[in-house]
């Protein structure tokens, strides 16, 4: 789940701030190990309990800059995988009469593809089939 909050500033401007919840076990140590300067502008706490998965661990950043570059910590990536993925297959959540199957695969499969793009393997698009073919070794 990711909430981005608006703060109003007293100089007139606004901050942005956004927050990811992610899956709980073991992340505390993860995110301890994990190094950069966008760190000062990033803090994580026990959060709220979903029903269909306990207690999760909140990921804060002060910034857009310090969001994105929290995105790109796979292990950031891959516990908010998890937590959302426990709580689709444990319960229904208020949002699952609105869940489209099909358009989840295709935003899956896209971030998979410009994954791959992003090492360096080559990736064509069969024009009669969805199924993407891969070139090259990652």
């Amino acid at each position: 789940m990711l909430i981005v909050t608006e703060w109003n500033l007293e100089g007139g401007g606004a901050e942005l701030e956004w927050t990811v919840n992610v899956w709980p076990e073991n992340i505390g140590e993860q995110l301890e190990a994990l190094t950069g300067d966008w760190l000062d502008g990033a803090s994580y706490h026990h959060s709220s309990e979903y029903k269909s998965a306990g207690q999760v661990v909140a990921i804060e950043c002060v910034s857009t800059d310090v969001f994105a570059k929290a995105l790109d910590q796979s292990v950031i990536i891959e516990a908010a995988y998890r937590l959302n993925v426990t709580m689709m297959r444990r319960a229904k959540t208020i949002y699952a009469k609105h869940h489209n199957q099909s358009f989840a695969s295709d935003v899956l499969r896209c971030i998979s593809l410009l994954t791959r793009e992003e090492q360096g393997v080559s990736v064509q698009m069969n024009r009669t089939s969805s199924t993407p073919r891969l070139y090259g070794s990652a």
